[in-house]
């Protein structure tokens, strides 16, 4: 059965396919849908008040980034995970993004540094209030913001591809698993101010680590 509920925010009408693609690749790695989850290309369209040409065009793109399946009769699915491929994933993400950390410790401006202590605290704000869709939003650009201090366009779309695969099941996490890694938050930050590369590293894959064990813990994986 598909879902009639999408979880994105309309786009101004007349908007080009990169706008479109951009809002429906923001919302996965945010963990806005959910692994197994089904919708329909016009829903979807309707979600972001545009017409469904842009929105196929961005989601042949995205399934070509391994993000979703598109079904017969303009469905789209966002594919289950396994527990294999999560923890490979993870192992790559923790490379990637321990490295851009480490870099963003060595580049990183002051300017940059206040965005992160904004965002840090509305991530805390929505930790603190339980509000899971809040979190993960701001969890997602408080990372990125990381990630962009770093200027590394080569690793920056490797990142984005890893995230694609994975934010739905982090989508999945619950009140215990977005408190694991407030600590982290904060030494990763430190890290940054110090301009210590290597520590922001640390606490960066510390971080990855501890939401990936949570999740392993829990149901949210295919069988292999």
């Amino acid at each position: 059965m598909l879902t009639t509920v999408v979880p994105v925010v309309p786009v101004e009408t007349g908007t080009l396919l990169d706008r479109v693609y951009r809002e429906i690749k923001r919302q996965i790695m945010a963990g806005a849908f959910k692994p197994g989850q089904t919708f329909a290309t016009m829903s979807l369209a309707a979600a972001l008040g545009t017409s469904t040409m842009p929105v196929r065009e961005a989601l042949r793109r995205l399934e070509t980034e391994k993000a979703l399946q598109i079904l017969p009769k303009r469905a789209v699915l966002i594919p289950r995970m396994t527990k294999a491929r999560f923890r490979e994933i993870t192992d790559v993400r923790i490379a990637l993004e321990g490295m851009a950390s480490d870099y963003a410790g060595r580049r990183i401006e002051d300017g940059e540094l206040r965005e992160l202590e904004d965002l840090l605290g509305m991530v805390e704000k929505a930790r603190k209030a339980s509000d899971l869709r809040a979190y993960l939003e701001v969890h997602q650009e408080f990372h990125f913001a990381i990630y962009g201090a770093a200027r590394l366009p080569v690793v920056m779309p490797m990142i984005e591809s890893l995230w694609l695969q994975i934010g739905p099941v982090y989508g999945l996490l619950d009140v215990g698993g977005i408190n694991l890694g407030s600590e982290c938050h904060r030494l990763v930050l430190d890290g940054l101010h110090r301009r210590d590369g290597a520590r922001a590293r640390d606490a960066l894959a510390r971080d990855i680590a501890l939401g990936a064990e949570a999740l392993l813990n829990s149901h949210a994986f295919a069988e292999a």
